[in-house]
């Protein structure tokens, strides 16, 4: 799927209070790592061992919010992990993940 971010933005919200617990006011603001403008990222401290949900939206500047269309929320497990990085794809269930053991 084509994005066009012209006077959007993207955002990541969730069931964690850093995520902003589904309130779209309290959404984490993704930033761009490149001028392509196909790549974002954005960081995120949350505790270990607990099992968060969470998902991508696009908010336009009318504030009217589009949510990426998956059947259920992403879920990432923190159990054992201090530090985790991840790489997704709008609308896809699929997931890279590199992590840090919490010792």
């Amino acid at each position: 799927m084509e994005i066009n971010l012209h006077q959007q933005a993207i955002f990541m919200s969730g069931s964690a209070i850093q995520m902003g617990q589904w309130d779209l006011d309290s959404a984490i603001k993704l930033v761009p790592i490149d001028a392509s403008g196909r790549q974002w990222r954005t960081i995120v401290e949350v505790s270990t061992d607990s099992i968060l949900e969470y998902k991508f939206l696009l908010i336009s500047q009318n504030k009217i919010p589009k949510w990426e269309s998956l059947p259920a929320n992403r879920l990432l497990n923190t159990h054992g992990k201090k530090e985790v990085r991840l790489v997704e794809i709008w609308g896809d269930v699929s997931v890279s993940e590199d992590w840090v053991p919490n010792i």
